[in-house]
């Protein structure tokens, strides 16, 4: 595929109608997400790190 293939295949892709849902959840102020595990790397070495917000 070329590039003016591949382009025009995201754009068709972009202008698509979203699919909107209103089932919105309901989070309360005390309430946190906790990684665990979570792996990245930028080399050939994989770090972990454990991620609490």
């Amino acid at each position: 595929m070329n590039g003016m293939a591949a382009s025009y295949k995201i754009f068709k892709l972009l202008d698509l109608p979203e699919n909107r849902q209103d089932n919105k959840l309901n989070i309360g102020n005390d309430s946190g997400i906790i990684c665990r595990n979570l792996r990245f790397s930028y080399e050939k070495t994989v770090k972990y790190s454990t991620v609490l917000i």
